[in-house]
């Protein structure tokens, strides 16, 4: 059920018990909520099996039907016109055939933060178009956008009139040509994670530091 620890706490625990997958049963009536991350928390590197929520009924009707001690089988998966959520500072891999689009979602919490959309590509050139109206933006509705030839960087001051505060920031990834690239969002001082075998940038003025994290696991 849906408490008082964090959802990833939750995965975690139940993968450490050795669980294929994890069902969250609302706690209260109506649709199922998003399970997030918590902000700075790289709890999800460690995470390898699926997560959802489902509703308070839904739930019931699952233990019901084991408490009867009937088979049940469930069947994960994403839909695929649903935009991927990106985590503070960890990059995202992508690939697109020219002319395609991927979608994607980051969160701001109420602190004045700025935040700092870039794409880097191994291949290819992308795209970036960021908007917060709650519409996913297009080559032609946007507030922010980069399109330079190579990587690509979009920072949205948290001065900026149209910059917004607990909201969710939506950004597309547009391939001028056919690419390959890697995406990261970030809106916090928590160094960027570096993983194996994903190109990132970045850019910094004189004195300026800029720092990274990489997980190692211990040798079999």
């Amino acid at each position: 059920d849906r408490g008082g620890c964090f959802f990833t706490e939750k995965a975690l625990h139940a993968q450490w018990r050795h669980a294929e997958a994890l069902i969250v049963a609302n706690d209260k009536p109506g649709p199922p909520s998003r399970m997030g991350v918590p902000m700075g928390s790289h709890a999800w590197d460690q995470l390898q099996i699926p997560a959802v929520m489902v509703s308070q009924a839904d739930g019931a009707a699952l233990r019901s039907l084991l408490a009867q001690g009937t088979a049940v089988r469930v069947t994960l998966q994403q839909p695929g016109d649903r935009p991927r959520l990106l985590v503070d500072g960890l990059p995202q891999h992508g690939s697109l055939e020219r002319s395609e689009m991927a979608f994607y979602t980051f969160s701001v919490g109420a602190a004045p933060r700025d935040l700092t959309v870039t794409v880097t590509p191994e291949v290819g050139d992308p795209d970036i178009f960021v908007a917060n109206d709650g519409l996913p933006p297009t080559q032609t509705h946007y507030t922010w956008a980069s399109r330079g030839g190579g990587e690509d960087s979009v920072t949205i001051s948290h001065a900026d009139p149209d910059a917004c505060r607990s909201c969710t920031y939506h950004i597309a990834i547009y391939a001028f040509s056919a690419t390959s690239f890697s995406v990261t969002a970030s809106a916090s001082d928590a160094p960027t994670v570096l993983q194996l075998g994903m190109p990132v940038t970045g850019r910094l003025s004189t004195g300026q530091w800029q720092y990274y994290t990489a997980y190692v696991t211990d040798a079999a």
